[in-house]
């Protein structure tokens, strides 16, 4: 199973031997704070971070806040994504 992290639309696609899935195009990564979205690309500073084949993990800064994403495959079958808090000065009502 291969993971591709593309960094221009923060989308994602996993392949295997017989399938492939892919974010569907307009997908914007976003979380509700205080019933407003906000999307990942307006951040403040972001770094994508790669460790090793097939784990990806993305830091993101807001002037109140910090969360980290990570997405990584386990097996061969088994895809994980991940929202931390780093710093959280708000309550954020849903990612």
């Amino acid at each position: 199973m291969q993971l591709i992290f593309n960094e221009e639309t923060l989308g994602v696609t996993i392949q295997d031997n017989k399938e492939e899935w892919t974010s569907l195009s307009d997908f914007k990564p976003s979380f509700l704070l205080k019933g407003e979205r906000v999307y990942f690309d307006e951040a403040e500073e972001f770094e994508h971070l790669y460790e090793g084949e097939n784990r990806t993990r993305s830091i993101y800064t807001f002037q109140d806040f910090a969360f980290e994403t990570s997405i990584w495959v386990e097996g061969e079958d088994e895809v994980y994504f991940q929202w931390k808090p780093l710093r959280e000065d708000m309550a954020i009502d849903q990612v």
